[in-house]
């Protein structure tokens, strides 16, 4: 019965005390009711741990841990899959909170298509500048059903939003391909500093072992954006950087995982790059054109031209989106 399999929604914490408390009451509040919230603390210095406990001790299924010492982003998320014990896994971001049937909808999934390599759905996100205060900024909302995994290794990076820690998964796959680290030649250590692109990496592993992962679009994600200072002025040096970091980490996937698509996923990216900085031309005191140059300093010339020449596509459709945007 779907009742006897035990499901953890794993939350790894840190200063979270403003807003975790709407985290946990989403989790409390599910339909689906065997469940175990497992929450890890990094060493907070805030009333997080306070918050907790106080939970904990109104309700048996929180499962509390706190850290000897500050471990950082990645190693954190993997310490709460860790101590996890259900058969499946729902990451759950400190400031985030599930819609009230997000766990029986993404377990209706498995069970009756048990093949499928985990549950992805939508993600509503919410601006605010107070805890009080929300505002939706955004809704990324796919088609329900299958999605083979060639569909999702070459399109994952061009549809923001289709697979991410959102995603529920199997334990044990989760455990067997979570990465800590992303290793690389630019000495790069936000990855495991931030968790930046490892989301989505361990599940791109694991959909190598499966033939599709499902797309349900009844239950939403709700995630919070932070706008502390909406007037800040655009970098696009660290836009060049982070876009950078971003196409390390992937490579490191299609050369190991689908090496057939490598020099398209470069191409894309590298035509992104371009387009984001014709979108920002009238911002972009900042940038040096030895900034872009370093960006492109392990292309080809083939895929530095391919990129040139796919990079007008790319610009037209952010600007449609951009349009639709505003009149809608």
């Amino acid at each position: 019965m779907k009742s006897n399999i035990l499901v953890s929604i794993c939350i790894p914490v840190y200063n979270g005390g403003y807003l975790i408390s709407r985290a946990i009451e989403s989790c409390l509040n599910q339909t689906y009711t065997n469940l175990e919230i497992v929450i890890v603390d990094d060493c907070s210095l805030d009333n997080t741990v306070e918050i907790i406990k106080n939970f904990q001790s109104k309700d048996q299924r929180i499962k509390f841990f706190r850290n000897e010492s500050n471990l950082g982003v990645a190693l954190n998320f993997f310490e709460t899959f860790k101590k996890s014990s259900g058969e499946y896994v729902q990451h759950l971001g400190q400031d985030d909170w599930l819609d009230k049937n997000y766990i029986e909808k993404k377990l209706d999934i498995f069970i009756k298509y048990p093949e499928a390599a985990f549950v992805s759905g939508p993600i509503r996100t919410f601006e605010t500048r107070n805890a009080n205060n929300l505002e939706e900024k955004s809704l990324i909302k796919f088609k329900k059903g299958f999605y083979d995994k060639k569909y999702v290794f070459e399109n994952f990076y061009k549809k923001n939003g289709l697979i991410g820690l959102f995603c529920m998964a199997r334990r044990k796959d989760i455990i067997e391909n979570f990465m800590i680290d992303i290793p690389n030649k630019y000495n790069y250590d936000i990855f495991y500093k931030k968790g930046m692109v490892i989301d989505n990496i361990f599940l791109l592993k694991i959909l190598t072992k499966y033939r599709f992962m499902y797309y349900e679009s009844d239950a939403t994600y709700n995630g919070l954006s932070h706008e502390k200072n909406a007037s800040k002025q655009y970098n696009i040096k660290n836009e060049i950087k982070f876009s950078h970091i971003d196409r390390i980490g992937f490579e490191y996937f299609f050369i190991n995982y689908y090496p057939s698509h490598l020099k398209k996923f470069k191409i894309f990216k590298g035509a992104d790059i371009l387009a984001t900085i014709i979108l920002h031309f009238l911002r972009i005191n900042n940038l040096s054109f030895s900034d872009i140059i370093e960006y492109f300093k392990d292309y080809s010339f083939k895929e530095k031209l391919f990129s040139f020449f796919y990079m007008p596509i790319i610009l037209i459709s952010r600007i449609l989106k951009k349009i639709k945007r505003i009149i809608f």
